[in-house]
């Protein structure tokens, strides 16, 4: 899809990530998705599932009963989606930890919003903190910029 590959070009290249909010939400909605169908699997085969092998005879053919049917070996083995759900959930955040569904969780949120809450930033300082970064950063470069020089110069001598 051209559309999305230049909106994420677009977002990254102005800095822009809030911008892809409405296709990170699409995308946690497939996989959301593919989770549901996942469940429904599980619940609709069960926790195992049966394996049918059919059985031949000597020469290679398949055995048939008096009707003329095939004749299988049945056998069970688990659901291999049983030792991939859990890991799914986990990776695409849809546990209850993830979810801030429980009861320590929810604990943690509350005390952590509410010391946030006391937080407030001064836009003030943040600007000077800034200009003091940029100016550092710009000394850092200019101390740079003379040791290339000095290099150069030694390596002409």
């Amino acid at each position: 899809d051209l559309e999305t590959l230049a909106r994420f070009i677009q977002a990254y290249k102005e800095g822009a990530v809030n911008d892809l909010r409405e296709l990170a939400g699409l995308a946690q909605a497939k996989l959301h998705k593919i989770f549901e169908e996942m469940v429904h699997h599980v619940i609709h085969k069960g926790v195992a599932i049966e394996i049918k092998k059919p059985l031949f005879d000597k020469e290679g053919e398949p055995l048939r009963d008096d009707a003329g049917k095939m004749v299988f070996n049945i056998g069970y083995e688990k659901n291999p989606l049983i030792k991939d759900l859990p890991a799914f959930v986990q990776s695409m955040g849809f546990s209850a930890i993830d979810q801030d569904m429980t009861p320590r969780t929810r604990q943690e949120s509350e005390t952590l919003k509410g010391y946030l809450d006391d937080k407030t930033i001064d836009q003030a300082s943040m600007i000077d903190l800034k200009k003091k970064i940029r100016s550092e950063l710009e000394q850092m470069r200019k101390a740079m910029e003379k040791i290339e020089v000095e290099k150069k110069l030694a390596e002409n001598e």
